[in-house]
């Protein structure tokens, strides 16, 4: 694909392009999301689905040379494409390979090279699945797939971080642009100095002293974004967590076909990676990957509830023990004693000082046991306590706001040292996922593409544009298919196309007659849904398909009914609009004479097939009861180049059913056989419109 930018794109105005920048971030990213058929992102950018779709395959049409809709003749055209697909998406199980399958659309047959080059990747397709069946993976493989969802890029955030430096040692930091404005750099002399605002400020990160070790402090060999800010690194892995759930799951289903399959040249190393990656969120390492960490973790929650249970406890002891104590006093001197308490705060009574001092001391090395703190943690527990009035046991509200502070300082200072050191072991692991990814989606569309031709009976066509014509063995119509397996499967061929069969001469002019309801438009729709496949790179509904390839598809619709002057006028100009097209084309008429009176329209359609007969770029078949008719305006050259074909119905059956062979006869001219109908209906109708449908079947006989 050569390389285009988004003002390039139709579609693309300058509030699309500014919406698509803002939300991924460059243009460069809006573009790489386009490039990797990104639907569900662009659509949130967008604020709509159908917006999105469309500039995709605005993107992959303008990549190539070609528009979206240019084989689309008609509208119907378009429609049979689109249930076509949809189908196959259906067989997706992972959001974002339905969605890429939706982008699909069918190329003209002056794009054959990249024709081609799908059909060649269809193969590898039919490749891939056999080395999963043969190992029975394909189920295991495609629930890992299912997943899968477009990977986010969330927006990053700087909080402003401290950098302590060396004032004696002249230092080019060459911090990146995007992070300037959020570190303060602080020149100090002294170790001594970097301790201080480590305790003050901390957490902060040392660059240049080796031999710093306080609490607050992150010594770095390295100034960059991943080091300074590693939350924007570990937020793209903890956002899409589920991707690499999914990678992981893929790559412990293949082993060791990973590599073939999947064309990963290390897939253990990347396993670790990936697994390593889980480890961590922007809130630091998950439990169990540092015990240090965790266990600050669990001092930090627990450090309020633990040391007001503590005072509660504290105080009851000290009432206990007061109630215990074997002093004889009388009430006087009891009430002396507590008097002299107020007022002078401190306990006048050596049992008392020692029973309050006892329980404190008991209280202190209870919250060191319950938190586990260590010996440094410990010293801050000293003094948190006090007694107040009536022995109730108080916390030091300041006391515990900085045993708070410091273990809060330890807890950010790990869990930045953690982050920065998984950020930079996972820096550049980003594009090595979004690859895989994009293998895995493409996994998910290829095989869904061969479930698609094992379900229904499909095969890889072969296309060409040395000839051009349409041929095929046992196809169907998928919208028959998806209703009932037990349906007549045709075979055909027009057009100088290698399959020939019963001596067919490779007319490119076909009239087909036949039984109502005998196939004939059922023919036509297989005709088309063959040739659109191809060329969009699909899987044909056939055992085997030869598309010598078209630029154009036009399928006229078979009119309800004689259309009106206007209606005839726009259908009179399509028909000019075919003729005049000097591009190849497929042109696939349904009883068009249903437009006009009987003689009329077979002037018409006589003088449409005359045009199109005598310009070698197109093929044509032409649905019609008035194949003698039309016949007879033809010159006798023109006769020459125009084949008649049929589709016989040959009686009824038991439940009084038509019995056609849906596949055509070549060079003949197959009855409408009404009489067939009406022979049905004698038997199905009511007594009182019998004799009517008896009367007409006479008249026939």
């Amino acid at each position: 694909m050569k390389r285009v930018r988004l003002s390039d794109i139709p579609g693309v105005g300058p509030k699309t392009e500014q919406k698509l920048i803002v939300y991924f971030g460059s243009e460069e990213e809006a573009l790489k999301a386009l490039e990797k058929q990104a639907i569900g992102l662009i659509s949130e950018a967008l604020g709509s689905y159908k917006k999105a779709l469309r500039l995709v395959q605005n993107y992959i049409a303008f990549s190539h040379g070609v528009e979206v809709e240019e084989v689309f003749g008609t509208r119907i055209v378009s429609e049979i494409f689109r249930k076509y697909l949809e189908t196959i998406a259906d067989l997706a199980v992972s959001r974002p390979a339905r969605e890429r399958i939706s982008t699909i659309f069918p190329l003209p047959a002056r794009a054959a090279t990249y024709i081609i080059k799908k059909l060649e990747e269809l193969k590898e397709a039919f490749r891939i699945y056999d080395e999963l069946s043969r190992n029975n993976m394909v189920d295991a493989v495609r629930a890992c797939l299912k997943k899968l969802d477009w990977p986010k890029n969330p927006r990053l955030k700087f909080e402003r971080r401290t950098l302590v430096v060396p004032a004696f040692q002249t230092i080019d930091l060459k911090l990146p642009s995007e992070i300037k404005d959020y570190v303060e750099v602080i020149e100090v002399e002294s170790e001594l100095e970097v301790e201080r605002i480590a305790r003050e400020q901390g957490p902060v990160f040392v660059y240049g002293f080796e031999t710093v070790d306080v609490p607050g402090a992150i010594v770095v060999d390295e100034v960059s974004p991943e080091i300074l800010f590693p939350e924007n690194v570990i937020a793209w892995y903890e956002t899409n967590r589920g991707v690499i759930e999914a990678i992981l799951c893929v790559l412990e289903t293949l082993k060791d076909s990973a590599s073939r399959v999947l064309g990963i040249s290390d897939p253990e190393t990347l396993k670790k990676l990936l697994e390593y990656s889980l480890r961590f969120t922007v809130e630091g390492p998950i439990e169990g990957v540092d015990s240090t960490f965790d266990s600050l973790r669990r001092k930090c929650a627990r450090i309020e509830e633990v040391v007001y249970d503590v005072a509660t406890w504290a105080t009851e002891e000290i009432k206990r023990r007061l109630e215990r104590l074997e002093v004889k006093l009388t009430g006087l001197q009891l009430l002396k004693l507590i008097e002299e308490f107020s007022t002078k705060g401190q306990l006048i009574v050596s049992q008392f000082e020692e029973i309050v001092r006892e329980v404190v001391e008991e209280a202190e090395n209870k919250i060191v046991e319950k938190l586990g703190l260590n010996v440094d943690e410990a010293e801050n527990i000293v003094g948190l306590f006090r007694v107040s009035d009536g022995f109730s046991v108080e916390v030091d509200e300041d006391k515990l706001a900085e045993l708070k502070r410091k273990l809060k300082l330890k807890i950010e200072t790990l869990r930045l040292k953690l982050l920065s050191e998984a950020a930079r072991q996972l820096k550049d692991l980003k594009p090595i996922v979004e690859n895989v990814f994009d293998k895995l989606v493409e996994l998910d569309v290829r095989l869904a593409l061969v479930l698609f031709a094992k379900k229904y009976g499909g095969c890889i066509p072969e296309f060409s544009t040395d000839y051009i014509g349409v041929g095929f063995v046992k196809a169907a119509e998928i919208e028959l298919l998806k209703h009932s397996s037990n349906i007549q499967r045709i075979s055909y061929s027009i057009g100088n196309v290698p399959y020939k069969p019963d001596g067919v001469k490779g007319e490119r002019i076909v009239i087909l007659t036949g039984a109502n309801s005998g196939g004939k438009t059922t023919l036509l729709k297989t005709v088309a849904e063959v040739v659109l496949a191809a060329q969009a790179g699909l899987p044909v509904i056939a055992e085997r398909a030869w598309i010598g390839g078209f630029d154009r598809i036009y399928f006229f619709e078979k009119p309800p009914g004689t259309l009106s002057a206007g209606a005839l006028e726009a259908t009179l100009k399509l028909m000019a609009n075919v003729v005049v097209d000097s591009s190849r084309r497929l042109v696939l008429v349904d009883e068009l004479e249903s437009v006009t009176e009987a003689r009329a329209a077979a002037k018409i359609v006589a003088g449409f097939v005359e045009m199109l007969a005598f310009d070698s770029n197109v093929v044509a078949i032409v649905v019609s009861h008035l194949a003698e008719d039309i016949l007879e305006i033809l010159s006798t050259t023109l006769k020459k180049l125009v084949r008649v074909d049929g589709i016989e119905a040959k009686g009824l059956d038991e439940n009084y059913n038509l019995i056609v062979d849906r596949n055509p006869r070549y060079y003949y001219l197959a009855r409408s056989t009404p009489e067939l109908v009406i022979a049905k209906l004698v038997v199905k109708s009511s007594s009182r419109e019998r004799g009517f449908f008896e009367k007409l079947l006479r008249l026939f006989k």
